[in-house]
């Protein structure tokens, strides 16, 4: 005879229970179940049987008492995250002119250049508290790249390259090198390698270049700060502005690095060689631009909404660029721009402020789009095999659809297949929501 477990409540103890059952079957009835390239359904009955995800179904109409307020979505991505800033309780001020934060993140740096790595283990915790089940790191250091081996969860590790001047182009090659080749010698389990050339007001074009070469060459991601904002692409045009003071002032300026008439055009043509590339932020893109992206959606425009709204930035072209055909993901860039690193409420928050778009819509920007972007196209349950986030959906809605992204809506918990288990791992103490 076959027995069978069921998840009647959101008790941690029953949830404990049935993570832990000797049974052949585990079952769970869910108010909304979104699955990859198909309509959301509602009152569904998850049966799994060795871990492996065997049935969908729906519950019977005179079992709908059993149904638990969550929604199941694909696993949660967090395409583009600066973790080392994650000690910090508030950004960094003050917000502009740009090249006054700028200058603010460098002294930041400079004075955490011991406890810096130490934000990185703080930012993968949270990360975690927030259901995310893959992240797109900046890293800065290598002390940073060990503390990204006890994630546990899958991490593309972008190494950052910053060199303006061509004196710096040899000396941040060796950094790419050694990044790309200590993952070649010795494969890190979650984490996998990218590269990050920094921006164009602090990358030289030569630097770009090579690791674009480096990038197609290894098949791994490359990702780059672009148009993010009016300052650099006046830079880019006349070499004239508020960067070439700043670059001035740190005794960075060479009028002959960056030739008059440059686009952001340019380096988006550099990232298209590329199998897979991150173009993020893109604040502010030409006509002409958008047309490439939308011709070249390989290049995944990663939009970070809240960091956005932190610089008082005009509105972002995210929907152009849709329309065109062009790829666009979320992240949450890091503490030094955005209150905390919940994907979640970055998706929230950009739902808030798009009225005629459906949560069907947006959700693939936080999941299946934002795992290609990465290259984890597999980041969703295959051969039967599960993962998935758990979101809590407001007791007095979770019959509606909408209710998904509304504000009372958060990510609990993640469910994974677990040997020949599925297990509900939970992100926060679900006591004081009581279950049924």
């Amino acid at each position: 005879m076959t027995s069978v477990v069921q998840l009647y409540s959101l008790n941690p103890k029953e949830i404990d229970n049935w993570n832990m059952a000797d049974a052949d079957e585990q079952t769970v009835d869910i108010a909304w179940w979104h699955q990859p390239h198909v309509p959301p359904r509602s009152n569904v009955r998850l049966r799994f049987t060795r871990g492996q995800l065997v049935d969908d179904s729906p519950v019977p109409g005179n079992e709908y008492s059993n149904v638990l307020p969550l929604a199941i979505v694909p696993p949660l991505v967090n395409s583009h995250a600066h973790l080392e800033f994650s000690t910090r309780t508030r950004p960094i001020l003050p917000a502009s002119p740009f090249p006054d934060w700028v200058r603010s993140v460098i002294r930041w740096r400079i004075e955490h250049a011991v406890s810096g790595p130490a934000g990185v283990s703080t930012g993968l915790n949270e990360c975690r508290s927030h259901a995310v089940s893959a992240v797109g790191e900046i890293t800065t250091s290598d002390d940073a790249l060990l503390r990204l081996q006890t994630g546990m969860m899958d991490i593309v590790s972008f190494r950052e390259l910053i060199g303006l001047l061509p004196d710096h182009v040899s000396t941040q090659v060796d950094v790419m090198n050694r990044h790309v080749e200590y993952f070649a010698s010795s494969p890190q389990g979650f984490v996998h390698p990218g590269i990050s050339p920094h921006a164009p007001y602090s990358v030289h074009p030569d630097l770009v270049a090579a690791a674009a070469d480096a990038g197609c060459f290894h098949s791994i991601p490359v990702a780059m700060h672009l148009g993010e904002t009016k300052d650099e692409l006046e830079l880019l045009d006349t070499g004239t502005g508020a960067f070439v003071d700043f670059l001035q002032q740190m005794n960075l300026w060479d009028p002959a690095v960056l030739p008059r008439g440059s686009t952001v055009l340019r380096y988006l043509q550099q990232l298209a060689k590329l199998p897979r590339a991150l173009a993020v932020h893109c604040n502010y893109l030409t006509d002409k631009e958008i047309q490439f992206l939308g011709q070249h959606p390989q290049i995944a425009v990663v939009y970070c909404p809240r960091t956005h709204h932190f610089f008082g930035h005009q509105s972002h072209p995210w929907l152009r660029i849709q329309a065109a055909g062009g790829s666009v993901v979320l992240g949450t860039d890091g503490r030094s721009s955005n209150p905390d690193l919940s994907i979640w409420k970055e998706l929230q928050f950009l739902a808030s402020r798009t009225s005629d778009a459906a949560s069907v819509d947006l959700l693939p920007m936080v999941t299946t789009h934002a795992a290609l972007a990465l290259g984890f196209e597999d980041h969703h349950d295959s051969n039967g095999a599960f993962s998935g986030a758990v979101i809590m959906l407001p007791a007095d809605s979770s019959d509606q659809q909408d209710a998904l992204l509304s504000p009372g809506s958060r990510p609990v918990a993640r469910l994974v297949s677990s040997g020949d288990r599925v297990t509900l791992l939970l992100c926060e103490p679900l006591h004081e929501h009581g279950g049924k």
